[in-house]
Protein backbone atom coordinates (compact mmCIF):
# COMPACT_ATOMS: atom_id res chain seq x y z
CA UNK A 1 0.00 0.00 0.00
CA UNK A 2 1.86 3.34 -0.99
CA UNK A 3 -0.06 6.19 1.35
CA UNK A 4 -1.21 9.82 -0.83
CA UNK A 5 1.71 11.73 -1.34
CA UNK A 6 4.39 10.16 0.29
CA UNK A 7 6.99 8.50 -1.64
CA UNK A 8 8.69 5.06 -0.80
CA UNK A 9 12.00 3.06 -1.99
CA UNK A 10 10.72 -0.50 -3.58
CA UNK A 11 11.79 -3.52 -5.23
CA UNK A 12 11.68 -2.80 -8.97
CA UNK A 13 9.32 -5.69 -9.50
CA UNK A 14 6.78 -4.76 -6.60
CA UNK A 15 6.54 -0.96 -8.20
CA UNK A 16 5.74 -2.65 -11.51
CA UNK A 17 2.84 -5.03 -9.77
CA UNK A 18 1.52 -2.23 -8.29
CA UNK A 19 1.27 -0.36 -11.47
CA UNK A 20 -0.52 -2.73 -12.79
CA UNK A 21 -2.79 -3.32 -9.93
CA UNK A 22 -3.44 0.72 -9.71
CA UNK A 23 -4.39 0.45 -13.60
CA UNK A 24 -7.08 -2.14 -13.33
CA UNK A 25 -8.74 -0.25 -9.75
CA UNK A 26 -10.54 3.14 -9.78
CA UNK A 27 -7.41 5.24 -9.47
CA UNK A 28 -6.53 6.86 -12.77
CA UNK A 29 -3.57 5.98 -14.45
CA UNK A 30 -2.50 10.03 -14.25
CA UNK A 31 -2.58 9.71 -10.91
CA UNK A 32 0.29 7.41 -10.57
CA UNK A 33 4.13 8.02 -11.56
CA UNK A 34 6.54 5.13 -10.81
CA UNK A 35 10.36 6.18 -11.31
CA UNK A 36 11.77 2.48 -11.90
CA UNK A 37 15.84 2.24 -12.00
CA UNK A 38 17.51 0.37 -15.09
CA UNK A 39 18.39 -3.42 -14.97
CA UNK A 40 16.25 -6.17 -13.70
CA UNK A 41 16.61 -7.02 -9.88
CA UNK A 42 17.23 -2.78 -9.43
CA UNK A 43 14.73 -0.72 -6.70
CA UNK A 44 13.08 2.29 -7.72
CA UNK A 45 11.45 5.55 -6.38
CA UNK A 46 7.35 4.98 -6.45
CA UNK A 47 5.80 8.52 -5.99
CA UNK A 48 2.20 7.98 -5.27
CA UNK A 49 -0.01 11.01 -6.09
CA UNK A 50 -4.17 11.26 -6.27
CA UNK A 51 -5.76 14.23 -7.38
CA UNK A 52 -5.27 16.07 -4.11
CA UNK A 53 -7.70 18.99 -3.28
CA UNK A 54 -6.76 22.50 -3.72
CA UNK A 55 -5.93 22.76 0.01
CA UNK A 56 -3.83 19.60 0.62
CA UNK A 57 -1.62 20.71 -2.35
CA UNK A 58 -1.17 24.33 -0.68
CA UNK A 59 -0.46 22.77 3.03
CA UNK A 60 2.38 20.64 1.76
CA UNK A 61 4.33 23.37 0.82
CA UNK A 62 3.17 25.80 3.32
CA UNK A 63 4.94 23.00 5.96
CA UNK A 64 8.11 23.47 3.87
CA UNK A 65 8.05 27.31 3.94
CA UNK A 66 7.03 27.28 8.18
CA UNK A 67 10.21 24.73 8.80
CA UNK A 68 11.87 26.95 6.47
CA UNK A 69 12.54 24.15 4.53
CA UNK A 70 13.03 25.76 1.33
CA UNK A 71 17.00 24.75 0.26
CA UNK A 72 15.64 26.04 -3.63
CA UNK A 73 15.60 29.40 -2.30
CA UNK A 74 18.58 31.33 -3.66
CA UNK A 75 19.79 34.31 -2.43
CA UNK A 76 21.17 35.81 -5.32
CA UNK A 77 19.39 36.52 -8.93
CA UNK A 78 19.00 33.04 -11.10
CA UNK A 79 22.34 32.41 -13.05
CA UNK A 80 20.10 31.92 -15.86
CA UNK A 81 18.44 34.33 -16.00
CA UNK A 82 21.08 36.91 -15.19
CA UNK A 83 23.17 34.86 -18.07
CA UNK A 84 20.41 34.76 -20.92
CA UNK A 85 18.29 37.51 -20.02
CA UNK A 86 19.00 39.24 -23.61
CA UNK A 87 17.70 36.69 -25.54
CA UNK A 88 14.56 36.38 -23.44
CA UNK A 89 14.16 39.72 -24.21
CA UNK A 90 15.56 40.24 -27.58
CA UNK A 91 13.45 43.30 -28.63
CA UNK A 92 14.84 45.39 -25.22
CA UNK A 93 10.97 46.19 -24.84
CA UNK A 94 9.34 46.06 -21.53
CA UNK A 95 6.97 42.94 -20.88
CA UNK A 96 4.32 41.32 -18.33
CA UNK A 97 6.46 38.76 -17.25
CA UNK A 98 4.77 35.87 -15.31
CA UNK A 99 6.26 33.64 -12.92
CA UNK A 100 5.01 30.63 -11.50
CA UNK A 101 5.46 28.90 -8.16
CA UNK A 102 7.82 32.61 -7.27
CA UNK A 103 8.07 31.79 -3.40
CA UNK A 104 10.01 34.59 -2.21
CA UNK A 105 12.59 35.03 -5.48
CA UNK A 106 14.83 37.54 -5.22
CA UNK A 107 14.58 37.69 -9.16
CA UNK A 108 11.27 39.24 -9.21
CA UNK A 109 12.71 42.91 -8.22
CA UNK A 110 15.36 41.82 -10.84
CA UNK A 111 12.88 41.82 -13.40
CA UNK A 112 11.15 45.20 -12.41
CA UNK A 113 14.01 47.08 -11.94
CA UNK A 114 14.78 46.01 -16.19
CA UNK A 115 11.46 48.20 -16.42
CA UNK A 116 8.71 45.12 -16.72
CA UNK A 117 5.65 44.25 -15.02
CA UNK A 118 6.18 41.23 -12.70
CA UNK A 119 3.73 39.36 -10.99
CA UNK A 120 4.80 36.56 -9.47
CA UNK A 121 1.96 33.23 -8.32
CA UNK A 122 2.43 31.86 -5.25
CA UNK A 123 0.22 29.25 -3.10
CA UNK A 124 1.54 29.98 0.53
CA UNK A 125 0.72 33.45 2.36
CA UNK A 126 3.92 33.36 4.27
CA UNK A 127 6.46 33.34 1.39
CA UNK A 128 4.68 36.01 0.28
CA UNK A 129 4.78 37.59 3.26
CA UNK A 130 8.25 37.09 3.93
CA UNK A 131 8.69 38.55 0.21
CA UNK A 132 7.43 42.00 1.34
CA UNK A 133 9.49 41.98 4.40
CA UNK A 134 12.30 41.22 2.37
CA UNK A 135 11.96 43.92 0.09
CA UNK A 136 11.72 47.01 1.73
CA UNK A 137 11.80 49.33 -0.97
CA UNK A 138 9.17 47.49 -2.91
CA UNK A 139 7.08 49.10 -0.52
CA UNK A 140 5.03 45.46 -1.01
CA UNK A 141 1.31 46.45 0.47
CA UNK A 142 -1.51 43.63 0.62
CA UNK A 143 -4.95 44.15 -0.97
CA UNK A 144 -7.49 42.14 -2.91
CA UNK A 145 -7.92 43.32 -6.88
CA UNK A 146 -10.67 45.82 -7.63
CA UNK A 147 -13.97 44.47 -9.23
CA UNK A 148 -14.61 47.86 -10.29
CA UNK A 149 -13.63 51.21 -9.86
CA UNK A 150 -13.65 52.78 -6.29
CA UNK A 151 -15.86 55.48 -5.75
CA UNK A 152 -14.06 58.91 -4.44
CA UNK A 153 -15.01 59.29 -1.03
CA UNK A 154 -15.76 62.85 0.65
CA UNK A 155 -13.30 64.08 3.33
CA UNK A 156 -15.67 64.05 6.01
CA UNK A 157 -16.76 60.38 5.38
CA UNK A 158 -12.96 59.86 4.83
CA UNK A 159 -12.32 61.19 8.29
CA UNK A 160 -15.07 58.99 9.66
CA UNK A 161 -13.79 55.85 8.27
CA UNK A 162 -10.15 56.54 9.82
CA UNK A 163 -11.85 57.03 12.78
CA UNK A 164 -13.94 53.83 12.66
CA UNK A 165 -10.67 52.13 11.74
CA UNK A 166 -8.98 52.71 14.69
CA UNK A 167 -11.08 50.48 17.15
CA UNK A 168 -13.17 48.03 14.81
CA UNK A 169 -11.78 44.80 13.24
CA UNK A 170 -13.97 45.41 9.94
CA UNK A 171 -16.54 48.14 7.97
CA UNK A 172 -17.92 47.27 4.71
CA UNK A 173 -17.11 48.59 1.33
CA UNK A 174 -18.44 47.79 -2.03
CA UNK A 175 -15.02 48.32 -3.72
CA UNK A 176 -11.30 48.58 -2.96
CA UNK A 177 -10.20 52.16 -2.56
CA UNK A 178 -6.81 51.83 -1.89
CA UNK A 179 -4.10 49.85 0.80
CA UNK A 180 -5.14 50.30 4.14
CA UNK A 181 -2.23 49.68 6.88
CA UNK A 182 -3.56 46.99 9.25
CA UNK A 183 -6.43 45.84 7.61
CA UNK A 184 -6.63 43.59 3.84
CA UNK A 185 -10.41 44.18 1.41
CA UNK A 186 -11.31 40.90 1.00
CA UNK A 187 -14.54 38.79 1.71
CA UNK A 188 -14.64 37.04 5.23
CA UNK A 189 -17.79 35.43 6.88
CA UNK A 190 -19.80 36.70 3.82
CA UNK A 191 -19.03 40.24 4.33
CA UNK A 192 -17.03 42.03 1.61
CA UNK A 193 -14.92 45.40 3.29
CA UNK A 194 -11.84 46.11 4.99
CA UNK A 195 -11.13 43.29 7.66
CA UNK A 196 -8.22 43.35 9.88
CA UNK A 197 -5.17 41.28 8.81
CA UNK A 198 -4.81 39.73 12.04
CA UNK A 199 -7.90 40.01 13.81
CA UNK A 200 -8.07 39.68 17.37
CA UNK A 201 -8.33 35.83 18.54
CA UNK A 202 -11.44 35.01 21.28
CA UNK A 203 -11.03 32.62 23.40
CA UNK A 204 -8.27 29.97 22.95
CA UNK A 205 -7.98 28.90 19.65
CA UNK A 206 -8.27 25.06 18.50
CA UNK A 207 -4.51 22.91 18.75
CA UNK A 208 -3.54 23.18 15.29
CA UNK A 209 -2.38 19.52 15.86
CA UNK A 210 -6.46 18.44 15.85
CA UNK A 211 -6.85 19.94 12.01
CA UNK A 212 -6.37 17.96 9.14
CA UNK A 213 -4.28 18.93 6.37
CA UNK A 214 -7.57 19.86 4.40
CA UNK A 215 -8.42 21.91 7.09
CA UNK A 216 -5.27 23.98 7.31
CA UNK A 217 -4.76 23.93 3.88
CA UNK A 218 -8.60 25.90 3.94
CA UNK A 219 -7.43 27.87 6.72
CA UNK A 220 -4.24 28.77 4.61
CA UNK A 221 -6.64 29.96 1.66
CA UNK A 222 -8.65 31.95 3.66
CA UNK A 223 -5.53 34.32 4.17
CA UNK A 224 -4.65 34.94 0.57
CA UNK A 225 -4.36 38.50 -1.14
CA UNK A 226 -3.00 40.30 -3.48
CA UNK A 227 0.95 42.16 -2.86
CA UNK A 228 1.26 44.83 -4.76
CA UNK A 229 4.23 47.04 -4.87
CA UNK A 230 4.22 50.99 -4.70
CA UNK A 231 2.45 52.55 -8.24
CA UNK A 232 1.24 49.41 -9.09
CA UNK A 233 -2.27 47.59 -9.35
CA UNK A 234 -3.44 44.09 -8.54
CA UNK A 235 -5.12 44.39 -12.15
CA UNK A 236 -3.56 43.94 -15.77
CA UNK A 237 -4.67 47.34 -17.75
CA UNK A 238 -7.76 47.36 -19.88
CA UNK A 239 -5.48 48.48 -22.61
CA UNK A 240 -2.87 45.23 -21.62
CA UNK A 241 0.26 47.70 -21.25
CA UNK A 242 2.82 46.58 -18.06
CA UNK A 243 2.42 48.79 -15.17
CA UNK A 244 6.03 48.80 -15.64
CA UNK A 245 8.53 48.41 -12.94
CA UNK A 246 6.33 46.67 -10.24
CA UNK A 247 5.66 43.66 -8.73
CA UNK A 248 2.67 41.99 -8.41
CA UNK A 249 2.24 39.18 -6.26
CA UNK A 250 -0.70 36.98 -6.08
CA UNK A 251 -1.11 34.47 -3.65
CA UNK A 252 -3.37 31.75 -5.40
CA UNK A 253 -3.07 28.13 -6.66
CA UNK A 254 -1.41 28.41 -9.95
CA UNK A 255 -3.73 25.50 -11.80
CA UNK A 256 -6.39 28.22 -10.87
CA UNK A 257 -4.29 30.68 -12.55
CA UNK A 258 -6.25 32.33 -15.62
CA UNK A 259 -6.25 34.88 -18.07
CA UNK A 260 -9.03 36.44 -16.51
CA UNK A 261 -7.76 37.20 -13.43
CA UNK A 262 -3.93 37.72 -14.50
CA UNK A 263 -4.17 39.07 -17.67
CA UNK A 264 -2.06 37.74 -20.44
CA UNK A 265 2.27 38.09 -20.65
CA UNK A 266 4.56 38.04 -23.08
CA UNK A 267 7.25 36.27 -21.10
CA UNK A 268 7.52 33.53 -18.61
CA UNK A 269 10.24 33.35 -16.20
CA UNK A 270 9.93 29.67 -14.86
CA UNK A 271 12.60 28.91 -12.15
CA UNK A 272 11.99 25.54 -10.73
CA UNK A 273 8.02 25.09 -11.29
CA UNK A 274 7.77 22.91 -13.69
CA UNK A 275 10.16 20.58 -12.16
CA UNK A 276 8.44 20.59 -8.33
CA UNK A 277 4.89 19.59 -9.52
CA UNK A 278 4.58 15.76 -9.70
CA UNK A 279 5.20 14.41 -13.07
CA UNK A 280 1.45 13.49 -13.62
CA UNK A 281 0.41 17.24 -13.21
CA UNK A 282 2.46 18.52 -15.44
CA UNK A 283 0.61 18.71 -18.76
CA UNK A 284 -2.06 20.35 -16.50
CA UNK A 285 0.72 22.92 -15.30
CA UNK A 286 1.62 23.27 -19.01
CA UNK A 287 -2.04 24.23 -20.20
CA UNK A 288 -2.20 27.07 -17.48
CA UNK A 289 1.06 28.79 -18.56
CA UNK A 290 0.31 28.02 -22.41
CA UNK A 291 -3.44 29.85 -21.63
CA UNK A 292 -1.78 32.80 -20.13
CA UNK A 293 1.48 33.50 -22.72
CA UNK A 294 0.64 35.83 -26.23
CA UNK A 295 1.78 34.14 -29.74
CA UNK A 296 5.05 34.58 -29.85
CA UNK A 297 5.80 34.65 -26.38
CA UNK A 298 9.01 33.50 -24.59
CA UNK A 299 9.75 30.93 -21.65
CA UNK A 300 12.95 30.67 -19.96
CA UNK A 301 12.71 27.49 -18.38
CA UNK A 302 15.16 25.94 -15.83
CA UNK A 303 15.33 22.56 -15.46
CA UNK A 304 17.11 18.94 -14.01
CA UNK A 305 18.29 16.12 -16.41
CA UNK A 306 19.81 13.32 -13.94
CA UNK A 307 18.87 9.51 -13.38
CA UNK A 308 15.38 9.94 -11.43
CA UNK A 309 15.18 6.15 -9.72
CA UNK A 310 18.46 7.95 -7.38
CA UNK A 311 16.38 10.81 -6.01
CA UNK A 312 12.72 10.99 -5.51
CA UNK A 313 12.70 14.98 -6.40
CA UNK A 314 11.40 17.70 -6.17
CA UNK A 315 13.26 18.87 -8.29
CA UNK A 316 12.15 15.89 -10.61
CA UNK A 317 13.89 15.22 -13.19
CA UNK A 318 12.83 16.33 -16.46
CA UNK A 319 14.72 15.73 -19.99
CA UNK A 320 14.74 17.84 -22.99
CA UNK A 321 12.98 15.15 -25.10
CA UNK A 322 10.15 15.38 -22.02
CA UNK A 323 10.18 19.34 -22.49
CA UNK A 324 9.60 19.02 -26.53
CA UNK A 325 6.39 16.77 -25.66
CA UNK A 326 5.03 19.10 -23.45
CA UNK A 327 5.36 21.77 -25.49
CA UNK A 328 4.43 20.76 -29.01
CA UNK A 329 3.27 23.98 -30.49
CA UNK A 330 7.03 25.78 -29.38
CA UNK A 331 10.06 26.16 -30.53
CA UNK A 332 12.43 24.79 -28.09
CA UNK A 333 16.58 25.59 -27.79
CA UNK A 334 18.82 24.52 -25.31
CA UNK A 335 20.89 27.41 -23.91
CA UNK A 336 23.10 25.61 -21.53
CA UNK A 337 23.88 23.09 -19.85
CA UNK A 338 25.63 22.69 -16.68
CA UNK A 339 26.74 20.09 -14.09
CA UNK A 340 25.36 20.55 -11.03
CA UNK A 341 25.85 16.80 -9.35
CA UNK A 342 28.75 18.64 -6.58
CA UNK A 343 25.89 20.68 -5.18
CA UNK A 344 23.33 17.86 -4.60
CA UNK A 345 25.66 15.91 -2.99
CA UNK A 346 26.18 17.90 -0.37
CA UNK A 347 22.94 16.99 0.87
CA UNK A 348 24.19 14.16 3.57
CA UNK A 349 21.85 11.67 4.69
CA UNK A 350 19.34 12.17 1.56
CA UNK A 351 19.61 10.23 -1.66
CA UNK A 352 21.13 13.29 -3.46
CA UNK A 353 24.35 12.28 -2.47
CA UNK A 354 24.77 9.35 -4.43
CA UNK A 355 23.25 11.21 -7.21
CA UNK A 356 25.95 10.68 -9.79
CA UNK A 357 25.75 12.68 -13.17
CA UNK A 358 23.44 15.40 -12.59
CA UNK A 359 23.10 18.42 -15.21
CA UNK A 360 20.97 22.01 -14.85
CA UNK A 361 19.57 23.34 -18.24
CA UNK A 362 18.53 26.30 -19.25
CA UNK A 363 15.79 25.88 -22.41
CA UNK A 364 14.26 28.86 -24.58
CA UNK A 365 10.92 28.46 -25.67
CA UNK A 366 8.98 30.09 -28.35
CA UNK A 367 5.46 30.43 -28.70
CA UNK A 368 4.32 29.59 -32.39
CA UNK A 369 1.52 31.72 -33.86
CA UNK A 370 -1.58 29.48 -34.60
CA UNK A 371 -2.12 28.58 -38.08
CA UNK A 372 -5.03 30.65 -38.67
CA UNK A 373 -3.00 33.53 -37.81
CA UNK A 374 0.18 32.25 -40.03
CA UNK A 375 -2.63 31.64 -43.39
CA UNK A 376 -3.97 35.34 -42.94
CA UNK A 377 -0.76 37.02 -41.43
CA UNK A 378 2.07 34.82 -43.50
CA UNK A 379 4.62 37.50 -42.44
CA UNK A 380 7.19 37.64 -39.78
CA UNK A 381 7.41 33.70 -39.31
CA UNK A 382 6.40 31.69 -36.95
Amino acid sequence: QIEPARRHLVHQADAMKMLGLLRRSVVRPRHVAILASLGAGGSAWCYYQPDASEPERIERWADKWQAMDIKFHKRDVHPALAKHYDILFPDGAVKRVIVPLCGKTVDLPFLARKGHEVVGVEGVPLAAEQFAKEQPTLRMAKCAPPSKPAPAASAPAAAAEAAEAADADFFPAEAFAGPREGFVFTTRKGQLGYHRDVPPTVGPRPAAAKLSAAERGEALLAERGEWVSEGGTPLPRPDRRPQSGTVWLSVRDWFCASRAALGSFGVAWDRGGLVAVPPAMRVQYVRTINALLEPRGRILLSCFDYDQAKAPGPPFALPVEEVVTLFPNYKVQVLERKDVSAEFRQRVGTPWENIGKMDELAILLVKKRTWWRRMFWPFGGE
